[in-house]
């Protein structure tokens, strides 16, 4: 996928909103979830949109391993863990 130019220092911010998890890098975690979550819209928008995600009136779900689900009611979504987002997305509805 060949992504339009980025400063190197937007690139390293919106990657600094993410975490490992199960990942060995936040890259991977990245690169894995916008393949599974955001492939209508470039790497770079699914980053800025996860980062940018509003806590405000989203429903708060407590999930394992100390990460937390916030969803809101048009199923846009943030996992997040220590802060740092572990997924992002908008699930679809049948």
């Amino acid at each position: 996928m060949i992504l339009p130019p980025l400063p190197l220092a937007d690139a390293v911010n919106l990657l600094r909103h993410w975490d490992a998890s199960t990942f060995r890098t936040p890259a991977a975690s990245v690169r894995y979830h916008h393949q599974r979550h955001g492939r209508d819209v470039s790497l770079w928008t699914y980053m800025a949109r996860a980062a940018g995600f509003n806590l405000r009136r989203a429903r708060r779900k407590p999930l394992p391993e100390g990460a937390t689900r916030y969803e809101k009611r048009n199923g846009e979504f943030c996992i997040k863990r220590k802060g740092k987002i572990v997924s992002y997305g908008v699930n679809s509805w049948p």
